[in-house]
């Protein structure tokens, strides 16, 4: 299920907001955490507390082998996140990318937070940042240049990351997969030269403004588009150039994916997340991840997507294991479907 309606804002009662983020140099530039939290306090929120992990071209691979300082801080090892908001390296999730598998680690990612011994993000809502593509015109690399078309560029950035969105919504009881799209507000309405950094690739003011106003509508239910023009000034730009932002914003509103697989089982003691797959209304889709804790049936008239990984192909992130199991007694089981370590697979038939 797909849902584009305003949500109630997700204020922390009287408190702010305990967002954990996961970004990259599109991220740290112009601070956008800052900028975010500029709009919620224009908005009449609390500043959310924030605990970052933003290096420089920095994969979603790379912050699951490198996650745990984050989440449970020195500083405040009992922090309770809202939200965890990731944005993957920008040519992930694209045919040059640097990790075809993006999908499904954004899964690998989210699953281990929910299940970090802490606690700490076991009710967090997940949020996508989407990524935008770079600019034609600005952007080199040097010979060879892997950037093709901006346009499609920007269709496989969307695609990843709505798909990754779709899935968390799909295999996990209870989550609400969401994407912030800022790709697609750097899109709308034809390229914008004047959101881009002179490199092409990372963030003017006005960009950064404008990835701020989509996470501030998916963190807040509400658009950025009702806050006052003293936001323009919080983000460092004129107020005709933040009514453009708006207007690109509001047409790139936040998708929420919601609603879980339709023949879940019940939890058991073994098993989080009881998956039956039967027929093809239950199929699950390509891409499609189960890390921790869970159990897939697969009987005649069911179908595993490509590329299913069961238990992860990030070892590192569950080195003793996942405690999955996949039981195959009938149905369709596509190509690259993946069983990691300590996953029990038992097939008798299909």
């Amino acid at each position: 299920m797909i849902l584009m309606a305003p949500l109630t804002p997700a204020d922390n009662g009287d408190g702010p907001l305990n967002v954990l983020w996961f970004g990259n140099s599109y991220s740290q530039f112009n601070l956008l955490p800052d900028r975010l939290a500029d709009l919620a306090e224009v908005g009449g929120h609390a500043r959310p507390n924030f605990s970052t992990r933003l290096v420089g071209g920095a994969t979603v691979a790379g912050h699951l082998q490198a996650r745990d300082g984050v989440v449970a801080p020195d500083d405040n090892p009992n922090v309770r996140w809202d939200f965890t908001i990731v944005q993957a390296q920008s040519f992930e999730g694209t045919p040059v990318g640097s990790d075809p598998l993006v999908i499904n680690t954004h899964q690998h990612l989210y699953q281990f937070l929910a299940n970090h011994p802490s606690g700490n993000a076991a009710n967090a809502t997940p949020i996508i940042l989407e990524t935008w593509a770079r600019h034609p015109d600005l952007y080199n690399d040097g010979p060879g240049n892997r950037l093709v078309s901006p346009e499609r560029m920007q269709a496989d950035l969307t695609e990843t990351a709505e798909s990754a969105a779709r899935n968390m919504g799909l295999f996990y009881p209870g989550t609400t997969g969401t994407v912030a799209r800022a790709g697609t507000a750097f899109f709308d309405q034809g390229l914008e030269t004047a959101f881009y950094n002179p490199d092409g690739s990372h963030p003017s003011k006005i960009g950064s403004a404008a990835a701020a106003a989509t996470l501030y509508h998916s963190l807040y239910g509400r658009s950025a588009s009702e806050l006052d023009e003293t936001a323009a000034a919080a983000m460092g730009i004129g107020v005709d150039r933040w009514r453009d932002v708006l207007a690109r914003a509001d047409a790139a509103a936040p998708l929420r994916f919601a609603g879980t697989h339709p023949s879940n089982g019940a939890p058991t003691d073994d098993f989080n997340v009881v998956l039956n797959v039967n027929s093809e209304a239950s199929s699950l889709p390509d891409h499609g991840t189960a890390v921790f804790r869970t159990q897939i049936n697969v009987d005649e008239g069911g179908r595993i997507g490509d590329d299913m990984h069961i238990g992860g192909h990030v070892v590192q992130a569950y080195p003793e294991g996942s405690g999955s199991e996949l039981n195959v007694r009938g149905g369709v089981i596509g190509d690259g479907v993946r069983a990691g370590p300590g996953v029990r697979v038992n097939i008798s038939g299909g």
